[in-house]
């Protein structure tokens, strides 16, 4: 279960939960214990998507200052430049840029008439006046779609230490037609779960940004 909030709200579980039978455990008991081992990295792999998630559905929209149109014909490059310093004018520091990993490929390999790449810059990150600045590529995103801000001023993110587990017998997930308790049923269910709290407070969510390439573009172009 992943959740997220723009305000503190208590923490909720990223879990997982699986069955297992008497056959299984009796006679494969090195399998069920990588099934706990496995599932076990899977809650802890799972924590920094929820965060991901939690930061595009907190950021705010790109607000264009005037003296940012200073092209007729911004591309997407002018557009990432263009909303770095928006919100480092605002007293924050841009700590990645996460967009789709079409919208990277065109843009590490956009041409000018020549034939002529119109800039290189980096490898996976973008190099701003020494900064480096990783490129997280989401494909969950649009590929006109980015995220980027001061992720770690930003958000705040509470992990539990512990990685609870429990187990019963009996399917207990209520499926229609399927859930069961007690010993009559030959399965047993398991449950792994982890307590994960992500906050963006609303004083601070300035500092985070999502928007399309477009409407940036559209935003800080310059009337000819």
């Amino acid at each position: 279960k992943e959740t997220f909030a723009t305000q503190e709200k208590s923490a909720e579980p990223v879990a997982v939960m699986w069955f297992t039978t008497t056959k299984l455990r009796r006679f494969f008991p090195a399998l069920v214990n990588r099934m706990v081992q496995k599932f076990s990295e899977l809650v802890n792999d799972k924590l920094p998507n929820v965060v991901l998630d939690a930061v595009k559905a907190g950021a705010s929209a790109f607000t264009p200052v005037a003296a940012l149109a200073i092209n007729t014909n911004p591309n997407n490059y002018d557009a990432m430049g263009a909303v770095i310093a928006t919100i480092e004018n605002l007293g924050f520091n841009v700590t990645a840029f996460m967009m789709n990993p079409v919208a990277w490929r065109n843009m590490k390999q956009e041409k000018n008439a020549d034939g002529i790449y119109t800039l290189s810059n980096g490898q996976n990150g973008l190099d701003w006046g020494g900064v480096y600045i990783p490129i997280i590529k989401d494909s969950k995103l649009g590929v006109d779609e980015f995220v980027t801000g001061d992720i770690f001023s930003t958000v705040k993110v509470g992990v539990d230490s512990v990685l609870m587990y429990m187990e019963t017998d009996g399917r207990t997930d209520a499926v229609a037609g399927t859930a069961a308790t007690g010993l009559s049923r030959n399965i047993r269910t398991h449950v792994l779960e982890k307590f994960f709290a992500v906050i963006i407070p609303d004083a601070t969510k300035i500092g985070l940004v999502k928007d399309t390439f477009t409407n940036v573009k559209t935003l800080i172009t310059k009337a000819p």
